[in-house]
């Protein structure tokens, strides 16, 4: 169980980087994976281990519905839209 503060933390790195992946999908680059660029500039912005930055976008994303949904958005709009994929 993370901290507020992390939580907090972990959900401003998760809402901009949503918001800049929705508004333009090629930071993702090509065969990349939507959710792992979110976990790596949480590993990068909050300093943790990939196990750790996993555990909290976990947390973050569950304790937060709204930002869980434009997660889920993000995702599919790059893995399953723009790439055709599971069409």
């Amino acid at each position: 169980m993370y901290s507020k503060e992390k939580i907090d933390s972990a959900n401003r790195v998760i809402d901009s980087e949503t918001t800049r992946v929705l508004s333009n999908s090629s930071l993702i680059g090509y065969g990349g994976c939507a959710a792992c660029h979110v976990l790596f500039k949480l590993i990068k912005t909050l300093s943790l281990s990939e196990s750790d930055a996993g555990d909290l976008l976990s947390q973050a994303l569950f304790e937060d519905p709204q930002l869980n949904d434009r997660f889920i958005e993000m995702v599919e709009k790059i893995h399953m839209k723009e790439r055709m994929m599971g069409v």
